[in-house]
């Protein structure tokens, strides 16, 4: 798939990805695999609102982060890419009605 055809898919979490916080870390838990984040990864995870594209979760990076554009896109690409692989998320065709994820809530 192309970074352009990338970039118009709607990252969506899995309702059993778990998001967690434990001494410093942040884990990503689905059923008994745990995925551990750094800083970037765990940006690019809470801006899946199931609402943004990929490219406006590269936009929301670029802006909120204060990442370099071509940063954050190639961050929220390969990232979202490998979630997707690792089964966290799916990237799906935005629709006219999207709704909000109900996945990958916070326990902090």
């Amino acid at each position: 798939m192309s970074a352009m055809d990338l970039d118009v898919l709607v990252p969506i979490t899995h309702l059993r990805v778990r998001r967690r916080r434990a001494e410093g870390q942040v884990h990503l838990i689905l059923d008994n695999y745990y995925f551990d984040l750094d800083e970037g990864t765990d940006a690019v995870w809470r801006a899946c609102d199931g609402v943004r594209t990929v490219a406006e979760v590269a936009e929301a990076l670029h802006r909120e982060r204060g990442w370099a554009l071509e940063l954050a896109r190639s961050v929220a690409r390969e990232t979202l890419s490998a979630f997707a692989e690792q089964e966290l998320v799916s990237l799906v065709a935005p629709t006219s009605t999207r709704n909000p994820s109900a996945g990958g809530e916070t326990h902090e």
